[in-house]
């Protein structure tokens, strides 16, 4: 049996536990060794994995136009995959990183890409994450005449939900 997804799963998910620790190395090196079952697969969705998770990364250690490079990337690699959710989580990352490089017109468009992606889906429960990580971008957005009502829509959802989750905002 090839457990290759299941490897490149543990390493991407090692590389975001050590990440949000603080503990940078080490999610390199979790990152590396993800990027070599990736490049053995030649899989559109696994690089998109591991360019939204090094994308994730770049942006906790401030390396802004190299987080703008891995979350465009893995944004273009999802949505042409057709993973929806995946994608709008890498937009919503995406509008985080602009808004960090003052960049508002492009945090708008990629806001706009990910509110388009959200709208089509059935449920936002595993965007919680991601969207808790951008409702300042969010918030910034509130009053636009195009995103603000989707905007608010998105940010409600994300407060409601994570008040249902009793541990969610000591876990994450």
């Amino acid at each position: 049996m090839d457990d290759h997804f299941l490897l490149l799963n543990i390493d991407l998910a090692e590389s975001a536990l050590t990440r949000r620790e603080g503990k940078f190395s080490r999610s390199h090196a979790y990152l590396r060794s993800a990027k070599e079952l990736v490049e053995k697969s030649h899989s559109g969705f696994e690089s998109g994995l591991w360019s939204f998770e090094a994308g994730n990364l770049s942006l906790a250690e401030g390396k802004l136009d190299l987080a703008l490079d891995q979350l465009s990337n893995a944004y273009k690699l999802l949505d042409e995959g057709g993973q929806k959710l995946e994608a709008a989580s890498a937009s919503l990352l995406l509008c985080r990183a602009y808004t960090l490089k003052g960049d508002q017109q492009n945090a708008k468009s990629v806001l706009e890409q990910a509110l388009k992606l959200i709208s089509s889906l059935d449920s936002i429960q595993p965007l919680v994450v991601a969207g808790r990580g951008a409702k300042e971008e969010l918030k910034y957005f509130v009053e636009d005449p195009i995103l603000g009502p989707s905007s608010v829509k998105l940010l409600n959802r994300i407060e409601n939900f994570a008040a249902q989750i009793a541990t969610l905002p000591l876990k994450l």
